[in-house]
């Protein structure tokens, strides 16, 4: 079993506001599913696009866009 200490990820998009709705978690959850690419932006520095599925120790499960995957 894989955790992490916490996660930041974008989690829906408001239509409306035209912005994400965005969550963090500070404190252990396992990694239920991670996937995404990684590629190359013009100037060479690498680009990564990952979604995940995260749940926690009462079986909540969290997911979306993920844009950190350790915080301090």
């Amino acid at each position: 079993m894989l955790q992490i200490k916490g996660i930041h990820f974008k989690r829906f998009f408001d239509w409306e506001k035209k912005t994400y709705k965005e969550l963090t978690i500070r404190r252990g959850l396992e990694i239920t599913s991670y996937y995404g690419n990684i590629a190359r932006k013009e100037n060479d520095e690498p680009l990564i696009h990952m979604h995940g599925t995260f749940s926690d120790e009462e079986d909540r499960v969290y997911g979306g866009h993920v844009k950190t995957e350790r915080l301090n």
